[in-house]
């Protein structure tokens, strides 16, 4: 896919939401391993879907505040299969373990109907979770005691690939912890799915930010010598 026609793609399930790139971290980590995550409380975290990070949805602001990704994501599951009531239930709750649970719930629940649409959901959110930090809960602290936005901790992976080393999980993530997946070989990984995800959205927030840049670049008033 070329370039322009990979933006019109993403254009389909991205859209800014207020994001003004500014300062964002744009010198990536020097290390080319990959980014184990899966524990929210765990190194890198704040990748994780039960990471607590306030975001909204500005298309349908009605729906409410989602506390985490992992709520927008079996939110959007219960909605693909019309089971408004679980939906409201997954709103209602707070803890990302229970959100799964009544995700897990849906009724008429359609492998193949979920596998088309499944992406997109998770891509959206993480879109919207990386690009709206809007209380504590969904910062960190950087080495000068400062606020860093989540936005830029990936940013600042660089292009290392992003994995979640679930020992559990070979859909989401690899099957393996990040200990053991060092030890065995790729052909054994899972399908990694959120961690391309959240390759993509990187991808999509370092788009936006050389447009930005190039942008400002273009309104810049030229110097001409006398």
């Amino acid at each position: 896919m070329g370039r322009g026609q990979k933006q019109k793609h993403q254009q389909k399930i991205f859209y800014t939401s207020g994001y003004q790139p500014s300062d964002a971290a744009t010198t990536s980590d020097s290390s080319s391993d990959p980014v184990f995550f899966w524990k929210e409380d765990q190194e890198h975290g704040y990748l994780c879907q039960w990471y607590k990070s306030a975001f909204t949805d500005p298309s349908n602001p009605s729906t409410g505040t989602f506390n985490c990704a992992e709520q927008w994501m079996m939110y959007g599951k219960a909605i693909a299969f019309g089971d408004q009531a679980i939906a409201a239930e997954i709103m209602k709750c707070t803890s990302p373990r229970k959100q799964k649970v009544l995700g897990q719930q849906v009724p008429n629940f359609n492998e193949a109907k979920w596998n088309e649409v499944r992406d997109a959901i998770v891509e959206r959110g993480n879109y919207l979770k990386f690009t709206q930090c809007t209380d504590v809960a969904s910062m960190k602290m950087d080495d000068r005691g400062e606020a860093k936005a989540l936005k830029e901790m990936l940013l600042a992976t660089g292009d290392r690939e992003l994995v979640e080393a679930s020992p559990f999980d070979k859909i989401w993530g690899i099957g393996f912890d990040a200990e053991r997946a060092v030890t065995v070989s790729r052909a054994q990984w899972g399908q990694n799915l959120l961690g391309k995800a959240l390759m993509k959205v990187r991808d999509t927030l370092r788009e936006e930010l050389e447009g930005t840049e190039a942008a400002a670049a273009e309104e810049e008033p030229s110097t001409t010598l006398t």
